[in-house]
């Protein structure tokens, strides 16, 4: 909406009064954040990160009161900063800058509830122009929500220990890197890599471990760049249209030919909590996978690749895993990872009973 020009003559200065008014009010509407779910049962729990760009953040609860007993945990820098019974007062304030971690959970009870808190200053979330290499951020700048069409490079300079600096990588593919230079020896800094939902937390790197840090499964990554101790320049540097995976990680590769078709490999992993992601493409493919366990064949899960294309393998052991058609046809590719940030689908239960695979699939 555009202003009113308040030099012209008194009924332009009144259009021009209202007209702002209605901005201001416009843009507050949109600055209030808001987070919500529902609590299934004593003991669940949901947890979200919340930015502090200084002074007092208060956030303000909505759930059933009378009917429940939820309450709040506060986290900061790995480290609990308290623990308030809702019942005794549904807002709390955030004091100190940085980013703090809420969880909200039931001591007694199920319901809805909801979080919200004031945004208008916080850098993470107000919009940004799109990205211009003549005119690089600076680590004080919005993050990146334009969608960039060739490698991007982000620099800046961490001020000293807390200090962060926070971007936005629009993944086009299921694979993205980011390479990070920074001074090494004179400063200790760390990423936070946050999922689509912009609350879960799907990664904390120390980059003194490693300075790439791999993205999967594609679609908006929030990363965080902050310093544990010292300060210093760096930059960041990605392609969202997808970076070239290893091929020391591709353990599968073939053709689907139709439905009840398939192709069957075996994979051993040799660690804890390893994924594997399936690329798939060709004439509307409704592909699913089947995972057992190697040695008795014993099914752990059937899974649908429309609705996620990660299979997360909790514990290391032997696998087989089978990739089939329930209608259309097309070529896959599987490559894996080990506790690399990515939304995935856990092995938890084998499918319902009522469901049956197309002829010719076992």
């Amino acid at each position: 909406m555009k202003r009113g020009i308040i030099s012209r003559i008194s009924m332009g200065f009144c259009i021009g009064i209202v007209a702002s008014l209605l901005f201001c009010a416009h843009l507050f509407a949109f600055e209030r954040a808001k987070e919500g779910g529902f609590l299934k049962a004593t003991t669940d729990m949901a947890t979200f990160p919340v930015t502090n760009p200084g002074g007092i953040l208060p956030v303000t609860f909505e759930y059933p009161k009378g009917a429940v007993d939820f309450w709040v945990r506060v986290t900061k820098d790995g480290a609990v900063v308290n623990e308030y019974d809702l019942d005794n007062g549904d807002t709390i304030d955030l004091a100190t800058p940085g980013i703090f971690y809420i969880t909200i959970y039931s001591r007694m009870g199920a319901g809805e509830w909801s979080a919200s808190y004031d945004i208008a200053s916080l850098p993470a979330t107000m919009p940004a122009r799109p990205l211009s290499e003549k005119t690089p951020p600076s680590p004080s700048s919005p993050p990146l929500l334009g969608i960039p069409e060739s490698e991007v490079t982000l620099s800046g300079a961490l001020k000293g220990t807390g200090d962060q600096y926070q971007f936005k990588v629009p993944a086009e593919a299921d694979f993205v890197e980011i390479f990070f230079e920074y001074p090494k020896g004179g400063a200790s800094f760390h990423v936070r890599v946050v999922g689509k939902d912009r609350r879960s937390v799907l990664g904390d790197f120390d980059l003194d471990n490693g300075e790439v840090i791999e993205l999967y499964g594609g679609g908006n990554f929030y990363i965080t760049l902050y310093s544990v101790r010292g300060a210093g320049p760096f930059t960041a540097t990605f392609n969202p249209k997808g970076s070239e995976v290893p091929s020391s990680s591709i353990i599968a590769e073939g053709k689907i030919a139709g439905p009840g078709d398939f192709e069957e490999f075996a994979f051993d992993a040799i660690v804890d909590d390893v994924s594997i992601l399936f690329e798939c493409a060709g004439t509307s493919p409704d592909f699913w996978v089947k995972v057992s366990r190697e040695d008795d064949r014993s099914l752990l899960g059937d899974f649908n690749l429309k609705e996620g294309k990660i299979i997360d393998l909790q514990q290391k052991g032997k696998y087989f895993i089978k990739i089939y058609s329930r209608s259309g046809s097309g070529t896959f590719r599987a490559y894996y990872w080990s506790g690399a940030p990515a939304d995935r689908m856990a092995l938890e239960a084998p499918p319902p009973e009522e469901e049956t695979a197309p002829p010719g699939v076992e």
